[in-house]
C-alpha cells in the first residue's frame, strides 16, 4: 500500500514539476517510482493431515505491481520528453560533447586530407558522399583553401 501510495504522490508531482521545468528532479522521480514497481512477496501456506497441521514457507518471490506499473506509464507519457531527452544525454553526450566531438573528427580528417595531392584530392572528392560527414567538411575547406 505504501508503494501505491508513494506512486501516486510522485504522478501528483510530476505535472508541477514540469510546469516549472525542472527536468533534473522528473528524471529522478522517474528512478525514484521504478523502485516500489517491484514487489517482494511471501508466500506460505499450512494443511493439516490427521491431526496434524504442516505448514509451508516459500521463498522470497519479485513481482511487479501493476498499480504502481499503471502509474509508472502515465508519469512516463507526462514527462516523456524529458525522459527522452536524457536517455539522448547518456547516449551521446550534451550538445557541448557532441560539438566538441565532431570538432575533433573534422580537424582528423583535416590533418588526413591536407597533405594529399591534386589527383588525390580529385579522387577523394570522387568519393565525397561515402566519407561521414566530419570527413566531408574537412574536404570542403581543403578544397576551399586550395582554390
Amino acid at each position: 500500500m505504501i508503494n501505491e501510495d508513494f506512486a501516486l504522490l510522485v504522478l501528483t508531482v510530476g505535472p508541477v514539476l514540469k510546469q516549472y521545468n525542472l527536468p533534473k528532479i522528473q528524471i529522478i522521480l522517474f528512478f525514484l517510482l521504478i523502485v516500489p514497481l517491484f514487489n517482494f512477496l511471501h508466500f506460505s501456506y499450512s494443511f493439516t493431515q490427521n491431526g496434524s497441521s504442516y505448514t509451508y514457507n516459500s521463498t522470497h518471490f519479485v513481482g511487479i505491481s501493476p498499480v504502481v506499473l499503471l502509474i509508472l506509464l502515465v508519469y512516463s507519457w507526462i514527462t516523456k520528453s524529458v525522459i527522452i531527452e536524457a536517455l539522448r544525454t547518456l547516449r551521446f553526450g550534451s550538445e557541448q560533447e557532441q560539438t566538441s566531438r565532431f570538432d575533433k573528427m573534422v580537424d582528423f580528417y583535416y590533418q588526413k586530407f591536407k597533405e594529399s595531392t591534386d589527383i588525390e584530392l580529385i579522387d577523394i572528392k570522387s568519393r565525397y558522399d561515402q566519407y561521414p560527414l566530419e570527413a566531408q567538411k574537412a574536404i570542403n575547406k581543403i578544397v576551399l583553401e586550395r582554390k
